[in-house]
């Protein structure tokens, strides 16, 4: 029998990097508070692979803190390695890996996640990893698991997965999510992920849906999940929070990429016939929301609900497949009228953007008056539809893709894209008004002073 460890692999820089969403890693670094989640998808891969092995144990290195160096010794009774990366992450996790490969020839590593497939063929050629899922893993990675009791690492041919003799292999069958295990969250008790969003200290994240029906032009999941959208059944999500409640968990994130289209009337009933209190935050499209869908969700107990806005300008708003700025405003006042509280994402530096249309953004921002914001410089993500316009013009940054390396492809100069991110972020979060209004309603003011220090810091030493 094999010995398995499921690992959260850390930075080599120790910067804080969260690879909660099946796709990945967005971004590293500079989070407001340090904000963590628990590494979800590893807990589903945990769940599937323990039966299947003689022992089986997880470490979240970067919740831990650990170096490359310090996991060695956990990997002496090891005979195989499973963890997560994605196309921002994948260079520093091979540095990792082979690090691991050289204190342990014998080990066997099975990498999943959301990079492009000329990356994992890459990263398999490499001899560091032996097998690279493109697709959800969890029965995957059980497939493989038994093969290799038979056969050579690189003689296994699967769908979904890269491998040295399948190089290119052919699409797996999406998961039927009601057939995936609960995932195994005993690891996470008695761990702490600082998320100043968070209402209590018993809190941890679970997914309800996979895919997205929409297809924004900046984003890479609809190409994950091969253009599906999957719910789970409202029994089996009832059944998890059951669960959730009795391991002491009261206050759920739904990391859905977008939670429950179509679909939140049924799952807020069956939330308010819970015989226990639950406070939730979701991601949501605002044109998926309407007066009375905002009312029941915040009678089912729904305190915090996270919208990708991304900018202030319709004609670019239109170019990325996002809502107009009435249709945001007339969602995030109604959200105030049932007080739920509002993060709103924004981006700029998208392809041509000029000076004008960023600083539209920042005054949309003041209009908007989101309760909390987050502002990135546009990155185009590996397999999103704007990577491959710029990649078929021939103006695709080159270099490693790390959020602050990925290149400006905006109108304006890399110092006046800085610049406007700052200002952004001074003027928002710099705003007394603004700062007692988080604080009081987060009630976690030392928390949030020393989030809002780190967050300014970085921002001025870093830039975008």
């Amino acid at each position: 029998m094999m010995r398995a460890l499921v690992l959260n692999l850390p930075d080599p820089d120790g910067q804080n990097v969260i690879k909660d969403l099946y796709n990945g890693a967005w971004c590293r670094g500079a989070r407001i508070g340090g904000t963590a989640f628990p590494p979800l998808p590893l807990l589903y891969a945990l769940s599937v692979l323990k039966p299947l092995v003689q022992e089986c144990s997880f470490i979240d290195a970067v919740q831990e803190g650990r170096t490359l160096a310090s996991l060695i010794p956990d990997l002496a009774l090891v005979d195989l390695l499973v963890c997560h990366s994605s196309e921002y992450t994948i260079s520093d996790d091979l540095q990792g890996l082979a690090t691991f490969k050289q204190a342990r020839p014998s080990l066997r590593v099975f990498l999943f996640g959301n990079v492009l497939k000329g990356t994992a063929q890459g990263a398999v050629q490499t001899g560091v990893v032996d097998a690279f899922c493109l697709q959800d893993p969890e029965e995957i990675l059980p497939a493989w698991v038994g093969e290799l009791r038979s056969k050579p690492a690189e003689q296994i041919v699967l769908d979904g997965l890269v491998t040295r003799n399948n190089p290119t292999p052919n699409p797996a069958k999406p998961v039927d999510l009601d057939r995936l295990p609960i995932p195994d969250r005993l690891p996470l008790l008695g761990r702490s992920y600082p998320n100043l969003m968070a209402r209590s200290k018993n809190w941890t994240t679970m997914l309800t849906s996979r895919g997205c029906l929409f297809r924004c032009a900046f984003c890479n999941t609809p190409g994950y999940y091969a253009g599906t959208y999957r719910m789970r059944s409202i029994e089996q999500v009832t059944e998890e929070l059951h669960d959730l409640a009795e391991l002491g968990y009261r206050e759920i994130f739904f990391r859905d990429d977008l939670f429950r289209a179509g679909r939140l009337e049924e799952f807020c009933d069956a939330v308010m016939a819970l015989p226990f209190p639950l406070s939730f935050v979701v991601n949501l499209r605002t044109e998926l929301l309407t007066e009375k869908r905002i009312h029941i969700m915040a009678q089912a107990g729904c305190h915090t609900m996270k919208f990708g806005v991304e900018s202030g300008d319709d004609t670019l708003l239109k170019r990325l497949d996002k809502p107009s700025t009435a249709q945001v405003l007339e969602t995030f006042a109604l959200c105030r009228r049932y007080g739920i509280k509002t993060h709103a994402h924004f981006m700029i530096g998208l392809p041509g953007e000029t000076k004008e249309q960023m600083q539209r953004t920042l005054r949309f921002l003041e209009t908007l008056d989101p309760f909390t914001f987050s502002l990135g410089q546009f990155t185009p993500h590996p397999g999103s539809r704007l990577y491959e316009e710029l990649s078929a013009k021939q103006t695709l940054p080159q270099g490693p893709w790390k959020e602050a390396l990925s290149g400006n492809v905006s109108a304006v100069s890399d110092e006046e894209l800085r610049s406007l991110l700052q200002q952004a972020y001074l003027r928002f979060y710099g705003n007394p008004r603004r700062w007692w209004r988080i604080a009081r309603e987060v009630g976690k003011p030392l928390a949030l002073a020393n989030a809002g220090r780190r967050l300014l810091q970085q921002r001025l030493r870093r830039g975008p």
